[in-house]
């Protein structure tokens, strides 16, 4: 499905990001990406959706059009209005509550732990169709029953 090799991501200044980086991405399964801290691996998911900056190297999509679900590392987590659970969840198109099933529907976003925010948030991406899901540290913040109930919905 995807490819690369001797991938390199180059920032504006043209200084390294990541890279050289060779893998292969199969249909139908789940990919992990390892690396320490600073090794470029959320500028990586960045690239393959925006695609924005400079690189050398192969990157082959085995398509010509994917529809991504990106949920980055991190993100703006407060609206300003006051709202609901129930507003985000229909605005959003949400249909299946895998990780949010539990949470009343009354509940304010603004008032939600960081926890609760990581479970409504999956719950968007895993309802999106989408042929790749592009989840950077989906576990931030969850607790072992969500982490669990997050894998069983990813080998679904």
């Amino acid at each position: 499905m995807i490819t690369a090799q001797d991938f390199t991501i180059y920032g504006s200044d043209q200084k390294k990001i990541c890279g050289p980086i060779n893998f292969k991405i199969k249909e139908n399964c789940i990919t992990l990406i390892q690396g320490p801290n600073g090794a470029g691996k959320s500028s990586f998911l960045k690239y393959l959706v925006n695609g924005s900056n400079t690189h050398t190297g192969k990157l082959v999509l085995n398509q010509s059009h994917f529809n991504f679900s990106h949920l980055p590392q991190s993100y703006s987590n407060d609206f300003q209005l006051p709202t609901s659970l129930k507003h985000i969840l229909n605005a959003f198109e949400v249909k299946e509550r895998y990780l949010s099933a539990n949470l009343s529907f009354d509940l304010l976003w603004r008032t939600c732990s960081g926890g609760e925010k990581q479970r409504i948030l999956l719950d968007i991406v895993l309802n999106r169709k989408a042929d790749i899901l592009l989840l950077d540290e989906p576990t931030n913040s969850l607790d072992e029953n969500s982490k669990g109930v997050l894998w069983k919905s990813l080998k679904m």
